[in-house]
């Protein structure tokens, strides 16, 4: 598939790149829209991210194109927005569903490759169905508009 993908400070190439693998609780995703935040611009261009390459991105909609698990098939086609945290879902703060406090999270186009791809690995968790008439533009815009 084709992505962004940034190689080190100010190398973000287009470029052939693996496919996602898609593990148990997670679905690959589809890419229709995605957002440029400006910690986007400055992980490309100014402090880099936790690793390279990387697939920034963490702004996005898109159609579900597969999952991992036969129970999780009923996301397969649907239209969604994407909460980019992956939280660890064990840590005292996410016992208390205060996920964004997480003390071992990961997150889609920073600690993980994300949507500035044809295709990305999302859990199934953070998956977020929006209506088929919602533009994808629109709803790429569902995490700066939560925050």
């Amino acid at each position: 598939m084709k992505a962004y993908n940034l190689h080190s400070v100010g190398a973000l190439c287009y470029e052939d790149v693996l496919m996602p693998q898609c593990e148990s609780g997670w679905a690959i995703v589809k890419v229709k829209a995605a957002g440029i935040c400006s910690s986007d611009i400055s992980r490309v261009f100014t402090k880099g991210t936790y690793h390279f390459p990387t697939i920034p991105g963490h702004e996005f909609s898109g159609i579900v194109e597969s999952v991992a698990d036969a129970q999780d098939s009923k996301w397969i086609g649907k239209h969604v927005g994407v909460f980019p945290l992956i939280p660890c879902r064990k840590c005292r703060p996410c016992a208390d569903k205060h996920y964004e406090m997480c003390e071992n999270y990961d997150y889609i186009g920073s600690r993980r490759d994300g949507a500035f791809a044809e295709y990305v690995a999302v859990p199934v968790w953070n998956l977020i169905e929006i209506p088929q008439d919602l533009p994808f533009e629109v709803a790429a815009m569902l995490e700066p508009f939560s925050v």
